[in-house]
């Protein structure tokens, strides 16, 4: 009750008044002590302060002033009778004219308190109305401001996102034949980070399903903090998202929490879009978006993650095979796998566009002034220059092509999956014009390399890889003639 009463009288700033009263009855004191309360003179500084109160901070501030300005002058004069023996009280009760200056003065007060305090309590009510409607509309302008901001960036999306569709799924499938490479360590990070380009993903990763075990192991990653690369294993079960997807065969989007209480309880927090990738018509593994801005959360980026998968499935399989067949003897200057390993992957080719019904073609390329290279230079630097031919001719293939050490030192076989004979003698040509066009170094010096290629393309009457090979070399072993 206490602290509500002492809240309440804050609001009127009774310390003010209280110092000002006293003030007054000082100056009164000193000055006229014979008048306390200055009811004889026309001027009373008591009035004066009292509807300065009123006034300035309101009626209740004024009618307050007025009751500490009557309990402080009845107790001081209260006080000076029975301690000085002033007997201000016995002239004032004794003096009728005094009674009527105090009516006076009390009637006016009142009046002054009532007619100036309800002005300035009008006045501060509309002022308090306008500070609250202007705080309300400083609130809308604000929230008006967030919203503008939020249709403005998604306007921009959109923009950006019908401007730029057909150059996205352009760029895309470029990007993804780019990415086509041998190399099964480089295809991984290399696939997230062309999710991360196209989608806006602020995290993702890539993992591979293990239907015998029921399991999915974790392959590449992008983005994650390094207690998330801490706390996740190797490989987990498939009670999760990610395992449903994979499954299920089915991607997975946040927005299917709403509708499936099933996923609910699968759910982690770690999965805003997960897509399978499948190969060889069976699930192979899964793409997971753990974070993405909200903007790019939408059907065009589920739609551009379908794809991504979709490009990235052939590109994996390839691989996946090509590294269970080669057992990496690597040639130490050239990086060329070994002629045996050649011969693994040749049957394995041969075997599968037969069984499929795709093409195949064969390039076996030689740099047919090798000795006067070596002679000049060294043997490592004649190596090296087959090196830079070869990666003239990994350029040209884009990827798609299987590179070997062929019989002779000089020389390196080139598989090139789905490519038939126009295809393959088109390639030879365009090879042999480029290589021409092409500036080599050696130690500073200009170095210009000659070629010449044999080729050849699976037929319907070749029995075996065998003859694939042997057509290629008799063209070789022609242009040496």
């Amino acid at each position: 009750m206490i602290p509500a009463i002492m809240q309440t009288l804050k609001k009127y700033f009774p310390l003010e008044i209280i110092v000002s009263i006293f003030i007054i009855l000082l100056f009164n004191i000193y000055s006229y002590p014979s008048d306390i309360g200055f009811f004889t003179p026309r001027h009373n500084p008591y009035l004066v302060l009292i509807v300065f109160f009123a006034a300035f901070y309101g009626k209740k501030s004024g009618l307050l002033s007025l009751c500490m300005t009557v309990v402080i002058l009845l107790v001081y004069v209260i006080v000076s009778d029975l301690y000085s023996n002033t007997d201000i009280m016995y002239t004032t009760i004794n003096t009728p004219a005094l009674y009527e200056s105090i009516s006076s003065f009390l009637f006016i007060t009142f009046i002054g308190i009532i007619v100036l305090g309800e002005i300035r309590d009008y006045l501060g009510a509309r002022i308090k109305n306008q500070k609250v409607n202007i705080e309300e509309f400083e609130t809308q302008i604000i929230k008006l401001k967030k919203e503008l901001d939020a249709v403005s960036l998604v306007n921009q999306e959109y923009q950006d996102r019908i401007l730029g569709q057909q150059n996205s799924l352009i760029s895309l499938y470029s990007t993804i034949i780019a990415l086509n490479t041998l190399n099964i360590d480089n295809i991984y990070p290399n696939i997230l980070q062309a999710v991360v380009q196209f989608t806006g993903a602020e995290k993702c990763s890539l993992w591979q399903f293990d239907r015998d075990k029921k399991l999915i192991y974790l392959l590449a990653y992008i983005n994650w903090t390094q207690d998330e690369i801490n706390t996740t294993p190797s490989h987990i079960d498939t009670e999760n998202i990610i395992g449903w997807a994979v499954r299920n065969n089915t991607m997975f989007s946040i927005k299917m929490l709403q509708k499936y209480q099933n996923l609910k309880t699968l759910d982690k927090g770690t999965s805003v879009i997960t897509v399978p990738i499948i190969i060889e018509n069976q699930v192979w593994g899964a793409l997971n978006i753990e974070n993405i801005p909200f903007i790019k959360y939408n059907l065009y980026t589920e739609q551009l993650l379908l794809m991504i998968a979709d490009l990235a499935a052939p590109i994996i399989s390839n691989a996946i095979r090509y590294s269970t067949l080669v057992h990496k003897e690597i040639d130490p200057v050239t990086g060329f796998n070994s002629i045996n390993e050649f011969y693994e992957v040749i049957k394995e080719e041969f075997t599968n566009a037969q069984h499929n019904k795709l093409n195949l073609s064969l390039l076996i390329v030689e740099m047919s002034n090798s000795d006067a290279i070596a002679e000049q230079f060294t043997m490592r630097d004649a190596l090296l220059m087959v090196k830079q031919i070869a990666q003239l001719v990994q350029q040209m293939a884009k990827g798609k092509i299987y590179i070997f050490q062929f019989k002779e030192t000089f020389q390196f076989a080139a598989i090139l999956p789905n490519m038939d004979y126009d295809g393959a003698a088109m390639f030879s040509l365009s090879l042999i014009e480029l290589n021409s066009k092409t500036t080599y170094y050696i130690k500073g010096q200009i170095v210009n390399p000659e070629i010449i290629i044999g080729y050849s393309s699976l037929r319907p009457n070749h029995q075996s890889e065998e003859d694939l090979v042997l057509l290629a070399e008799n063209l070789l072993l022609m242009q040496k003639i």
